[in-house]
């Protein structure tokens, strides 16, 4: 097929005259520009789709042996391609596939909202995507979310729930053995293995908290009596997130959980049962701050 004729029933068939994403398409299309998704069932296996999410329909193909192929859900192919029953594909038909590093806007999104979900910089959204300034979401609108991950939003909801600031403030990092004095007597949120730990990891990064490996559908505890600050899941990055603050100075925060025990608001005791694990992931994240800045979880959990 010719390849400018491909590019032209490319833009034909899903608006890309309108959708930042598939500019520089004629660049972009091609088996070498893949983005690697994680296979959760399998824990080794990566599935490759292309950067832009399209697909070519081979012989045979059908949209269930294409989402085993993919490991994606059949349902959303159809919705994202707005087939309709029978739902047969032809050869050289072009699909799109939902996968982690696209994202559909939705209605009453904003930069700032999807900046927060993923965890990335909104700077970084507007370059991946070619974006105009401000940029203009159109709802169903197919963008590019950037791999490398900003920790620091979760800062801008402590600075929001706990400070009642709206900038985001530069954080500081104590050494692992700079303990601070007078502090709380913190209690374990739940005993179990340290599968990631707090300090410098990478080229310049630092990893704020720490990683408790405890099994599935298991209770977490509240390290500290205070109040819940916090209760929700807009960070994807962070799955379901609590925030609890204890007083002026300290903050504990717990992230990739399961259900939830408490509300915004409530008043909670030390060992209190707050959440539970996820009944898919075996472990969950820790985070302890003083006066907004990250401390290393060890130096005070009794």
């Amino acid at each position: 097929m010719n390849k400018n004729y491909l590019i032209i029933l490319i833009l034909f068939v899903f608006g890309c005259q309108t959708n930042n994403l598939y500019d520089g398409l004629k660049t972009d299309f091609g088996p070498e520009k893949e983005a690697k998704i994680f296979n959760k069932t399998s824990g080794s296996n990566e599935i490759s789709i292309p950067l832009n999410g399209m697909i070519i329909v081979k012989e045979n193909e059908t949209i269930y042996s294409i989402a085993n192929k993919y490991k994606v859900i059949p349902k959303d192919i159809i919705k994202d391609n707005n087939l309709t029953k029978p739902y047969e594909l032809k050869p050289n038909q072009i699909l799109f596939l939902r996968h982690n590093n696209i994202y559909i806007v939705k209605e009453n999104d904003t930069l700032e909202k999807i900046s927060k979900r993923f965890a990335v910089k909104k700077s970084e959204i507007i370059r991946l995507n070619k974006l105009s300034t401000p940029p203009d979401l159109l709802v169903g609108n197919k963008i590019l979310i950037p791999l490398l991950k900003d920790f620091s939003v979760v800062d801008l909801i402590i600075n929001e729930k706990i400070y009642d600031a709206k900038q985001n403030i530069k954080k500081k990092y104590s050494s692992n053995n700079n303990k601070i004095l007078n502090a709380p007597l913190f209690v374990w949120p739940a005993k179990g293995e340290i599968i990631k730990s707090f300090g410098k990891f990478g080229k310049g990064q630092h990893y704020d908290g720490i990683d408790i490996m405890f099994g599935k559908n298991k209770p977490i505890y509240s390290a500290y009596g205070g109040e819940v600050a916090f209760v929700g899941s807009q960070i994807k990055k962070f799955g379901n997130l609590i925030i609890v603050k204890h007083n002026q100075s300290w903050v504990t925060a717990y992230s990739n959980l399961g259900k939830y025990k408490v509300k915004v608001g409530d008043k909670i005791k030390k060992q209190q049962i707050i959440a539970f694990t996820s009944g898919d992931k075996n472990y969950f994240h820790f985070q302890l701050r003083h006066n907004r800045n990250p401390v290393n979880p060890l130096n005070y959990l009794n």
